[in-house]
């Protein structure tokens, strides 16, 4: 039997499907860093504002491994800096806002 075809489709399949991932995650991680910038305006406006839900949504993509790894692929070396700066930013804040609450919530 001749399987040159059935592997060449294969192939062609799988290649497909390694695309297809690697779009999705880097298209996701420009939404990703965008929300991250927003958030990050707001906090540095109005630090009080920010809400411990979404600060814990943006810390957790923020500590993800797939995000982490590919930001340096889609964006300049200043642009990459800025989003960790502006993580870190984020994830000071959450956890400066879980302290108090649990001060809060102690004092109660």
């Amino acid at each position: 039997m001749n399987n040159k075809p059935l592997i060449a489709v294969s192939l062609i399949l799988f290649f497909a499907m390694v695309a297809m991932t690697l779009t999705s995650i880097t298209y996701s991680n420009q939404i990703y860093v965008i929300q991250i910038q927003k958030q990050h305006e707001k906090l540095l406006k109005d630090p009080e504002d920010a809400k411990v839900t979404d600060l814990f949504g943006l810390a957790t993509i923020c500590e993800d491994f797939r995000f982490k790894s590919t930001l340096s692929i889609h964006l300049s070396a200043e642009q990459t800096f800025s989003v960790q700066r502006a993580c870190e930013d984020i994830k000071t804040r959450l956890h400066m806002s879980q302290f108090t609450e649990q001060s809060l919530s102690m004092r109660r």
